[in-house]
């Protein structure tokens, strides 16, 4: 794929209306926790999954939302920022294999030292789990 350009979705053929295509792979506001009185809400009434470097807080809902959080406690600025980068893509691309609801996922101690698809391995097991 050439450098700038953007994929949103890829639907097959004959679909008029991209909007509602089954297959968007956009990360639109509307799939984000963004205020801290949501993240508190699912912390206090979740249902908790944990792995060695990440846990996941889940309340299920009727539209799937995500949000992350990455404390200082784990790396530098860049380090968090490429965990919460590639958790991001690997939502925004996977998003079905996510139940509906809220999600928050946090990255613990020790999560910078993956590369990156083991950080995906890692949320994809998560997600599994939150299914049984």
């Amino acid at each position: 794929m050439p450098a700038g350009e953007k994929v949103e979705s890829v639907c097959p053929p004959g679909w008029e209306d991209k909007k509602a295509c089954p297959l968007t792979f956009t990360f639109k506001k509307e799939e984000r926790l963004r205020k801290k009185t949501e993240f508190e809400s699912v912390y206090k009434l979740g249902r908790r999954v944990f792995s060695k470097h990440f846990f996941l807080s889940f309340v299920a809902g009727e539209k799937r939302r995500i949000g992350l959080t990455v404390s200082s406690k784990v790396g530098a600025a860049h380090k968090r920022n490429r965990i919460k980068r590639v958790t991001r893509e690997f939502f925004r691309l996977n998003k079905d294999s996510f139940p509906a609801g809220d999600i928050v996922i946090t990255a613990r101690v020790g999560a910078a030292s993956l590369d990156n698809d083991q950080i995906r391995g890692e949320i994809k097991n998560l997600a599994a789990r939150l299914h049984k």
